[in-house]
């Protein structure tokens, strides 16, 4: 948390939020892939329970489009626990596709998504 905290700090990752109430429900941390300066890599999104199914989510993912977009990256890509269907759908239904399956953080299995910059 430290990590992503100073890193957000220092400008390079940046965070999308959605605010009800006074409070966050929603954010969206994005980055620069490091092996690969044309793509923006998303590192977390989490919208609040008791916000689903508002459409948040599909306006933080079109927001970071429209930066990617205005930057001039070529791909979004980001990686979800291939178990995280609602997401995995959502995101396809915003033009996403899946790129692979792999296990990239321990035992289980994620599913990488991307999509290309129009």
């Amino acid at each position: 948390m430290k990590k992503c905290i100073r890193e957000l700090e220092i400008g390079y990752k940046k965070a999308l939020v959605y605010r009800a109430n006074g409070s966050i429900r929603a954010n969206l941390i994005f980055q620069r892939h490091k092996q690969d300066p044309d793509v923006i890599e998303i590192k977390n999104c989490r919208v609040d329970q008791n916000f689903r199914r508002q459409g948040i989510f599909t306006s933080l993912l079109r927001a970071v489009g429209q930066y990617a977009k205005i930057h001039r990256f070529k791909r979004i890509t980001v990686d979800t626990h291939s178990d995280n269907t609602s997401f995995i759908e959502a995101s396809k239904k915003l033009g996403f596709r899946v790129e692979a399956q792999e296990q990239l953080y321990g035992a289980g299995l994620e599913t990488i998504l991307v999509k290309e910059v129009e």
